[in-house]
């Protein structure tokens, strides 16, 4: 069922509907192996995955880590340092689960018991959609080597803080506090309302950490990572950015009496975001990707539909990136090539499953649900 990522088709579905109650684990680890092995054969650089933040926009970086791992065989990056709208995408790719993170992204994260016009239910999010409705297998999330990294705002000094269950980190976290460091990733005042405290530490989502240049940043801290390949969804003076920074006023303005000064510490800290953004760009070391158009789900637009075309937006241009081709594979893509993996939705077909080929119907699907082009 697996081929080389140099071969079609890899595996039959790109994105399956997988039963809450079911680990509905499409790949072997024996296959994540053959993927990985592949990609050593033609790179031997360490490399680091940045996800930045977006809210929904980030499924766009969903489609694009799928589209990585079966075209090039990308599964095992040294580092993952991640933020906001992409820390449970960052937690579910550690635990190998690339297919679950579309599913939760597509079925439970368009509920509006998550989000609701302007407010967005984080322990909802959390505790019920992450750990209990569609849970991160978390044997597998400890057993994993990739060092993950997620990032936060601490609120009293507006520094971004890194907290991993690795050693190295600003917050190493203990078992169970993986959770809590994707709520404090994710808790954007205005909407969430809360501040998350861990090991002492009061910590806030906003732009400093949900943006990549602090993230680009702490990756190549790291002396092994040769390369970086960073997914920015967040550019300077868009949408997320006001969004963000109306939160941070927000917190400066109304927040505790004793902590009225973070509004002017984070612009302080944008000032240097701002620095690094610009060295950032000429480093040879880094790959930024950023989407090539608008995309159809902003930043608090959880409709189905829209998360869908912005996942099939992320994966048709994550395979049809030359630079990314390039750092993979050794080779750029020739005038005459195209990607052979292009998802595409059909005319009236409910569009929460998809597949390498079209879409598959609603509905379950078992272990052993044949589909096109799955043999």
């Amino acid at each position: 069922m697996v081929s080389s990522p140099d071969h079609s088709p890899i595996i039959g579905p790109a994105i399956r509907q997988i039963h809450p109650n079911k680990v509905g684990f499409i790949y072997k680890p024996a296959d994540f192996e053959a993927h990985a092995a592949h990609l050593r054969e033609h790179t031997k650089e360490k490399i680091a995955l940045v996800l930045s933040g977006g809210g929904m926009s980030c499924i766009y970086i969903v489609g694009a880590l799928i589209a990585l791992f079966e075209r090039y065989g990308l599964c095992e990056p040294n580092l993952i340092v991640a933020a906001s709208g992409s820390a449970g995408t960052a937690c579910y790719y550690k635990a190998r689960q690339f297919y679950q993170m579309a599913y939760g992204w597509l079925n439970l994260l368009s509920d509006e018991k998550f989000m609701s016009g302007f407010s967005a239910d984080i322990d909802y999010l959390v505790y019920t959609i992450f750990k209990t409705k569609n849970p991160i297998q978390t044997d597998r999330f400890r057993s994993n080597p990739i060092e993950l990294q997620l990032a936060a705002t601490d609120y009293q000094t507006a520094d971004v803080v890194f907290m991993s269950p690795q050693a190295g980190s600003d917050i190493h976290l203990e078992t169970n506090e993986i959770y809590e460091a994707m709520r404090a990733s994710k808790a954007l005042p205005i909407f969430y309302g809360k501040q998350v405290v861990i090991q002492g530490r009061t910590l806030i989502d906003s732009m400093l950490s949900a943006q990549t240049p602090f993230l680009i940043e702490r990756a190549l801290q790291n002396p092994t990572i040769d390369r970086v390949i960073a997914f920015d969804l967040t550019k300077p003076g868009g949408r997320s950015e006001r969004v963000m920074d109306a939160s941070s006023y927000y917190q400066g303005l109304f927040g505790d009496p004793d902590r009225s000064t973070f509004y002017e510490l984070y612009k302080q800290g944008k000032l240097e975001r701002e620095a690094l953004r610009r060295a950032q760009l000429q480093n040879p070391k880094v790959t930024l990707i950023r989407p090539k158009g608008p995309l159809p789900a902003d930043t608090l637009d959880n409709q189905r539909e829209k998360l869908l075309a912005t996942l099939i937006m992320g994966y048709r241009e994550a395979l049809e990136n030359n630079a990314l081709r390039h750092l993979l594979t050794g080779r750029f893509a020739t005038a005459s090539e195209s990607p052979r993996h292009r998802l595409h939705t059909a005319p009236g077909l409910p569009p929460h499953v998809i597949h390498a080929r079209g879409v598959v119907p609603h509905g379950p699907l078992s272990d052993h649900t044949s589909l096109p082009g799955s043999g």
